[in-house]
């Protein structure tokens, strides 16, 4: 299903700002148009998918991208991913 808003993040900790968001976004009644996307680091605990799988169980769509699935990613277009260092917060491109 399309979803026409995206909140995309990275993050070397577990967010829990997005308890705050999924509230929000039910408040508001916007949980079948928002995806959350959340690019994981190097550092990334991995209590982070749990977060996501939670988040995606209780109606919100959350994508956790770990390193493997961003190496995986990468094959598709290494010119450009070979442009997002490890360790950066620029790894969010990767993100939707």
């Amino acid at each position: 299903m399309f979803k026409p808003f995206h909140i995309v993040l990275t993050t070397i900790r577990v967010p829990y700002v997005l308890t705050a968001y999924y509230d929000n976004i039910c408040q508001f009644g916007h949980k079948e148009e928002v995806k959350i996307w959340i690019v994981g680091d190097m550092k990334t605990p991995p209590e982070v998918d749990t977060l996501a799988q939670e988040l995606t169980r209780k109606g919100v769509e959350t994508v956790y991208l770990d390193i493997f699935a961003q190496d995986e990613w990468g094959k598709k277009l290494p010119s450009l991913y070979a442009g997002l260092p490890y360790n950066n917060e620029t790894r969010r491109n990767i993100g939707c």
